[in-house]
């Protein structure tokens, strides 16, 4: 059988066992108390670009700049600590990436002893060699600027009358300076032969302000906190994430038949007690309002917390068509698919080989 016919059958099973995920923690999550006027939704969303199958093994080499050692350091923790419960799916919580800095030896990497190179004693091998399945490079420098604004203005008291009330003030200036940190990451991962899968280029900053009575601003908590982002940024990017939100339904009656309108309401109030009855709820205000966008909406809502993600597209078409361009189920829509491409990276991830 081919990779690609094997790979597909794969995404099959995949693709089911998403859906009993969804299933079953809708079946978790809607039996309890949800948050008022809204719906939760557990789903695995895609990671931001398309790995090519078989990156498991990331080496992270010296990075140049200031700040390179830091933002290394913070890239490798947060890939490393990557793991999605994906029993569900009958695979075991498994680590997403194995990343490795530079100067480790890789499992299976080949060490030659007693060798020099041009010399005439044999070098001895003592392992088989594995390259990494990609390698992370790049610098990351920084820069602080500290700038004169214009000063706070306030009034202090001069002279008390006998009673000690205050009966003249005087306005004082005091000097305030704003602090912005940034820096600009040069980082990219490629391949083992060489082909860019991803990079990250963009400066990021971080302002604040302080004035001469209060303390200064740390620029290494700033900083800090600047090299977090971006690790985060490189973690997102790379992999798919287990989330939760708290969705919101959508309330307006306008349109509705003057019959449904109460029931409408007692639908909505029933997402904080009760979200399973809600549901049924809007359920039933379809027959009598079979294009109304707030019960589409909210019907196809209760599909996706579901996890049925066909019947919650096609709600949410359904809506759309009524309402073109309508924010709340055009990102239901959205949602669905970073869904569905989570399906294709997980059974691209691990597929078995052919």
């Amino acid at each position: 059988m081919s990779r690609r016919a094997n790979l597909r059958g794969h995404l099959d099973r995949m693709k089911k066992a998403m859906t009993s995920l969804g299933i079953a923690v809708a079946g978790v999550l809607m039996s309890g108390a949800a948050q008022a006027e809204t719906l939760r939704v557990e789903a695995v969303y895609a990671a931001q670009i398309d790995l090519p199958p078989g990156i498991e093994t990331i080496k992270t080499e010296r990075f140049g700049g200031d700040l390179g050692e830091d933002a290394a350091i913070a890239i490798t923790e947060r890939l490393s600590s990557i793991t999605l419960d994906l029993s569900a799916m009958d695979l075991e919580p498994t680590r997403w990436f194995r990343v490795v800095s530079e100067g480790s030896a890789l499992a299976g990497d080949r060490i030659f002893l007693g060798g020099r190179l041009g010399g005439r004693g044999p070098a001895r091998a003592v392992r088989n060699p594995r390259a990494p399945d990609a390698i992370l490079r790049g610098s990351v420098k920084s820069e602080l600027i500290e700038r004169r604004i214009k000063p706070r203005i306030e009034k202090e008291c001069v002279k008390r009358d006998d009673d000690k009330k205050c009966v003249e003030r005087k306005e004082i200036r005091i000097p305030c300076w704003q602090v912005t940190a940034e820096i600009s990451p040069r980082i990219i991962l490629q391949d083992r032969g060489g082909l860019v899968l991803h990079t990250i280029s963009q400066p990021r900053a971080k302002t604040a302000r302080y004035c001469e009575d209060q303390d200064v601003v740390s620029s290494l908590d700033m900083f800090d906190a600047l090299i977090d982002d971006l690790a985060a940024q490189w973690r997102f990017a790379l992999a798919p994430v287990i989330q939760t939100d708290n969705i919101r339904i959508m309330e307006s009656r306008k349109d509705l038949a003057k019959q449904d309108r109460r029931a409408f309401r007692d639908a909505v109030k029933l997402t904080n007690t009760d979200p399973l009855a809600a549901c049924d709820a809007f359920r039933r205000l379809e027959a009598t309002n079979p294009a109304h966008v707030s019960v589409l909406y909210n019907i196809g809502l209760c599909h996706e917390a579901a996890g049925e993600l066909e019947a919650a597209r096609d709600y949410y078409s359904r809506a759309l068509s009524q309402d073109p361009g309508r924010e709340y189920p055009s990102g239901g829509i959205e949602r669905i698919s970073e869904r569905e491409r989570a399906a294709v990276q997980i059974a691209a991830r691990f597929a078995p080989a052919s």
